[in-house]
């Protein structure tokens, strides 16, 4: 794990976080390291909370109460339908061929 030095912090700040480290029991690297990982996570928090509005947008999550299944069972009945379609043609072509 890497160590961080800063520089140039205002004492007043310093200050505040000993005096939270204290009410909780804890040491002044410890209060700092909870703070930096506490932001890193709200930030990748953030983001993903974005990124999912994103996909809202695109239409990629399906919306609360989507129905997969049904969607499935239609897009099935579609292709077979198809299917069955192209069988009938292929089937006349040959009883046409035959005549």
């Amino acid at each position: 794990m890497a160590d961080v030095k800063i520089r140039k912090l205002k004492d007043i700040y310093v200050e505040w976080f000993k005096q939270d480290a204290k009410r909780k029991g804890i040491s002044l690297e410890e209060e700092l390291r909870q703070r930096l990982e506490q932001s890193i996570l709200d930030q990748q928090l953030k983001a993903r909370r974005a990124l999912i509005e994103d996909l809202k947008t695109f239409k990629m999550i399906p919306a609360p109460g989507y129905d997969s299944v049904k969607a499935i069972r239609g897009e099935r009945d579609r292709i077979g339908k198809r299917v069955d379609a192209t069988k009938k043609e292929a089937a006349r072509k040959k009883t046409k061929a035959k005549s």
